[in-house]
């Protein structure tokens, strides 16, 4: 069975997320396991000067206490070591501390976790972050792990060429890895030949050497993230 899927504009972290808690409860029920929140591991392209990396950190810590986080991954830091997108990260999970000690927002009370915690989940280095994903992917016990790539895919590829067995375990979902959408939006044009702002070599290379890995591959979600052109009401989404 071909377990990938291509699709349109979604709303970033929002239907990630969702749809994690779905497919983890639809693997719960067909495995008979006792519900649990599905084990999410995230590389992220924050630093690369674009806001809707850093909303979606903050989306996702603020969804923090209906996933089990196992790794966030700078995608900058740990390929370049571009401090700026070490301070931008940072400066989300600041914000998140000033959240959670904010009594009004009740964030302890709903289980979120301490900004500590969220602060040992981070992977500074390449060799940490292809380590990490492995470990977590290679716990079978625990349940699937749900792979959110929202930049390139060098740290999933080089833990897949190391360990290819944890393939089986992991349920991929990318952003903008593949090819531009064959319409025109605003200033971009798209022919659904040429390749988009997140693909890279090791994204074809886990392709062409997994053909059964689970995996969704949206190759516009991103831009649900940003408004239409003022002059073109027609928008993804």
């Amino acid at each position: 069975m071909n377990n990938r899927l291509h699709s349109g504009c979604l709303n970033l972290v929002t239907v990630l997320c969702f749809t994690c808690t779905l497919l983890a409860e639809d693997d719960q029920r067909e495995s008979k396991q006792p519900r649990r929140a599905p084990r999410v591991f995230i590389t992220t392209d924050i630093g690369i000067n674009d806001p809707d990396d850093d909303q979606s950190v903050c989306h996702l810590l603020h969804y923090a206490n209906a996933l089990d986080l196992e790794g966030i991954v700078p995608d900058l830091v740990v390929l370049r070591d571009n401090q700026n997108a070490r301070s931008r990260l940072n400066d989300v999970i600041d914000a998140y501390q000033r959240d959670y000690q904010n009594p009004d927002y009740r964030f302890q009370e709903s289980g979120h976790p301490t900004p500590e915690e969220i602060r040992s989940l981070v992977r500074w280095t390449f060799e940490d972050a292809v380590q990490g994903l492995i470990e977590a992917a290679s716990d079978n016990e625990k349940g699937p792990l749900y792979v959110l790539v929202w930049g390139r895919m060098h740290v999933v590829g080089k833990a897949l060429e190391r360990e290819p067995e944890i393939a089986s375990n992991i349920r991929l979902l990318t952003i903008a890895t593949n090819l531009k959408a064959n319409r025109s939006w605003g200033n971009e044009k798209g022919d659904g030949k040429e390749r988009n702002w997140n693909w890279s070599s090791e994204r074809d290379a886990v392709f062409n050497a997994h053909p059964r890995l689970w995996w969704i591959e949206s190759d516009w979600t991103y831009s649900g993230m940003f408004p239409a052109p003022s002059d073109n009401n027609d928008q993804f989404g």
